[in-house]
């Protein structure tokens, strides 16, 4: 029932294109109106988002440094984080690698190579597992196992940070044996030489007086690998050639020369390399480093 003189009868409401105006006015609005509601909705999942990242963090950092449990009612635990100091290789890519100077070995008993093979592996012994190189800084022992007319050069490249592997002080390992993989292999070249390449990669584990505060067993690990090939004569062991990358370190310890963990400088270290690929080896030796440009 219409009303006479009501709204219906308002001249614009029978005018057929002022109708057909209004509605798309009337859509538009709608549209509109539908917009801002989900750019409210979102904004709101935005900021809900927002507080629980920072609310997160605040939580993680208490718990990180042991204040949160303060904040729990007396019959609440928490799971305890950190790095494990007694397994220090334990769930890491190297756990599988064997220990120490076992991983150092000729590839097979054959009398041809065997002499070879015997003054490769105390060398690489000595260059990367000795305290007296690790811990001593020592290159004396190294010098001693080169032709005599190369153990200056070996000083000088221990010196220099090109060769051997140089704990940094105030650094301590963890007494766990270094992991190792990798192998050697020899050719004879000519009669009399004998041509050895060796490629390793080992992993040092680092102690921290606060195991706690780190999230990643890898914190504490370092992985240098080395590529090593040498000459050996009756005259004795030549070293011609030396590469190597380092994996998980602290940037400028590295750049001086010496062994850290990345922990001691992680604004220094981007986080990327240490990939199965990356401490593979027999795999081509990176390009790239991980630390950053300052």
């Amino acid at each position: 029932m219409s009303i006479p003189g009501g709204i219906e009868d308002h001249p614009d409401l029978r005018d057929e294109k002022w109708i057909k105006q209004a509605s798309k006015r009337a859509k538009r609005e709608i549209r509109k109106s539908r917009r801002r509601a989900r750019m409210r909705q979102h904004s709101g999942k935005i900021v809900t988002a927002i507080s629980l990242a920072v609310i997160g963090a605040v939580l993680f950092g208490l718990h990180k440094t042991g204040e949160l449990q303060k904040f729990l009612p007396d019959d609440v635990s928490l799971p305890s984080i950190g790095v494990h100091l007694d397994q220090p290789f334990k769930g890491t890519i190297v756990e599988g690698w064997a220990d120490g100077e076992a991983g150092i070995k000729a590839p097979d008993a054959n009398p041809e190579f065997a002499t070879a093979y015997d003054q490769v592996r105390k060398f690489i012994v000595a260059a990367e597992l000795d305290e007296a190189m690790l811990v001593n800084h020592d290159p004396e022992p190294l010098a001693a196992l080169v032709l005599a007319g190369e153990r200056d050069w070996v000083r000088e490249s221990v010196a220099g940070g090109s060769m051997g592997t140089r704990v940094q002080k105030g650094q301590q390992l963890l007494p766990d044996a270094p992991k190792v993989d990798g192998s050697m292999s020899a050719t004879t070249t000519k009669p009399g030489v004998v041509t050895v390449k060796a490629k390793y990669a080992i992993a040092y584990a680092f102690h921290t007086d606060a195991p706690q505060s780190l999230t990643d067993q890898t914190d504490i690990i370092s992985i240098v690998r080395t590529e090593y090939t040498f000459t050996v004569t009756a005259d004795g062991l030549s070293v011609e050639n030396v590469a190597g990358y380092q994996f998980w370190i602290a940037c400028k310890a590295s750049k001086a020369g010496f062994l850290a963990p990345s922990f001691t400088e992680p604004h220094l270290y981007d986080g990327t390399g240490g990939a199965d690929a990356d401490v593979n080896p027999n795999a081509p030796m990176p390009t790239e480093g991980t630390c950053k440009d300052n």
